[in-house]
């Protein structure tokens, strides 16, 4: 029995005896008094409806005389804590089996010991085996001493920290494939003010995806100093690595499978579900437009402009506009946008063409079977580039009906070689044969 059962159980006895324990009674008059009240039915704490007699009654009132209210409470069992019935030599080896394997459940360790020979079938329940991993702190599936310690915490100042992630959202018609596909919703929060900074759908959950939305942010809001992100693998792309290093951001991820870890936006998402995803109207949310119209309007109206109880009553809005000052502004955007380029390399063809995300790029003809760089807009995906002496040529997707009627230019005729004068191995090798001796050129000494 817990603590707060106990309490209102000697309440419920104090409701009884309580007309008794304050008042002067004569000799005699407390046992007609209580055994008065035996006669009497009261219905506990649990509904259960009980009777007493008058000497535990007169216990009780005694009890509260010495004692006060504490010695009303109900005294705990002798042997709570132990396992009557089972040795020690037994609970000490389930404890032992759970540490060795902490993802052993307590049927499985129940089953072995049975197996074993140590326990006849049926001869303890199961609840009895959790109660002895539980009160040994090895209750869940791994062992509690084990677990990482987690402390709530919060960015020092605005921008410090932004929270990504991912969520899935409505299915909604996909123009592409005419199809009803489910939509992807990005979205990033300001650690320290709860900001809702970007909110986003779309049918694609990459790391071209992301980096949009992340640019967005930054176009808007600033530039963080670290992004918290999970494992996905939208979120573990290279190009999204060197962006950060490049914009010095530190990148940081959660531990696999610990959702509280990024705690806050988690907890965004559920209020997002609540507050909008379950009140969308099916026949007015038609697309992903309509969808991102909603979002854009909730976050912006209602999210960032409501009282958040992590931040003493105040709103996200009100949080981010005081540290406005300190935040790192995007000061050219056209260099911002230059720095969302991916770079591979590929081999050029002899057709002066190479292939690039499934799709075949016609290229300068000076590069046919050169390695080059390519590179392309992480922003914009038919924005693509090779590398040229160092110059950016833009490549476009080939065009094989119109290079059937384009014209070539023939490549230009070997200049006839200078037979006039100087050295020329046909001639000199004839002069050879018939011993001729060669005329010297004008400047040439004698031997």
């Amino acid at each position: 029995m817990d603590q707060k059962k106990r309490e209102q159980e000697a309440l419920f006895r104090l409701s009884i005896i309580g007309q008794l324990v304050n008042r002067k009674l004569n000799r005699g008059e407390l046992r007609k008094a209580l055994q008065a009240l035996s006669r009497v039915a009261y219905t506990g704490p649990d509904g259960e409806v009980r009777k007493y007699s008058w000497r535990t009654l007169e216990t009780w009132v005694l009890k509260y005389r010495k004692g006060g209210f504490e010695a009303l409470l109900p005294k705990g069992r002798k042997d709570r804590g132990t396992v009557r019935a089972l040795p020690d030599q037994i609970v000490n080896l389930i404890v032992e089996l759970k540490r060795k394997n902490p993802q052993s459940s307590a049927s499985l360790i129940l089953r072995t010991l049975e197996l074993k020979g140590l326990l006849a079938p049926c001869q303890v329940s199961l609840s009895t085996v959790s109660r002895i991993l539980r009160k040994a702190g090895l209750s869940g599936p791994r062992l509690e001493l084990l677990r990482p310690a987690r402390y709530r915490w919060v960015a020092s100042h605005c921008n410090d920290l932004w929270q990504g992630d991912a969520l899935h959202g409505p299915k909604l018609l996909d123009p592409k494939s005419s199809k009803k596909r489910k939509t992807i919703i990005f979205g990033l929060l300001d650690d320290r003010s709860r900001l809702a900074v970007r909110l986003w759908a779309g049918f694609a959950e990459t790391q071209e995806a992301f980096l949009r939305v992340f640019y967005e942010a930054m176009c808007r809001r600033g530039m963080p100093m670290g992004l918290l992100l999970d494992n996905h693998g939208s979120f573990r792309g290279h190009d999204l690595q060197v962006l950060c290093a490049r914009l010095k951001v530190q990148l940081k991820y959660t531990r696999p499978r610990d959702g509280p870890g990024k705690g806050a936006i988690e907890r965004f998402w559920r209020t997002l579900r609540q507050s909008l995803l379950r009140h969308l109207d099916p026949t007015k949310v038609l697309t992903v437009d309509d969808l991102n119209l909603r979002l854009v309007t909730w976050a912006q109206e209602q999210y960032n402009q409501r009282p958040h109880c992590a931040l003493g009553g105040r709103t996200p809005a009100e949080v981010w506009a005081e540290e406005a000052d300190r935040v790192r502004w995007v000061e050219d955007y056209a260099k911002l946008e230059e720095l969302f380029v991916g770079r591979t390399t590929r081999r050029v063809l002899n057709d002066s063409t190479l292939s690039f995300r499934g799709t075949i790029y016609e290229v300068p003809v000076h590069l046919r079977g050169k390695k080059v760089s390519v590179l392309w807009s992480l922003l914009k995906a038919d924005r693509v580039w090779v590398e040229d002496s160092g110059r950016l040529v833009p490549i476009k997707p080939v065009d094989p009906e119109g290079n059937a009627s384009r014209l070539r230019k023939a490549p230009p005729e070997d200049p006839p070689p200078n037979c006039t004068g100087g050295l020329n191995i046909a001639e000199l090798l004839l002069d050879h044969a018939l011993g001729r001796k060669r005329p010297k050129e004008k400047g040439e000494k004698n031997e």
